[in-house]
């Protein structure tokens, strides 16, 4: 994780309860679309060297 990811980590923890945080986050600059303007989940799978779980 980067200082970004971190310091939003840290922010949330104080806002939400632990349970609704994710295990791993990732910063994306831009989410992968489908030609009708879905999410790409496979794509943004792929970009993330398998990091996200289905």
């Amino acid at each position: 994780m980067n200082a970004a990811t971190t310091r939003l980590g840290d922010f949330l923890e104080d806002q939400v309860p632990p349970w609704w945080l994710p295990e791993d986050r990732a910063l994306l600059d831009d989410l992968p679309r489908t030609g009708v303007g879905m999410l790409d989940t496979k794509e943004m799978r792929a970009m993330l060297g398998g990091r996200v779980r289905p």
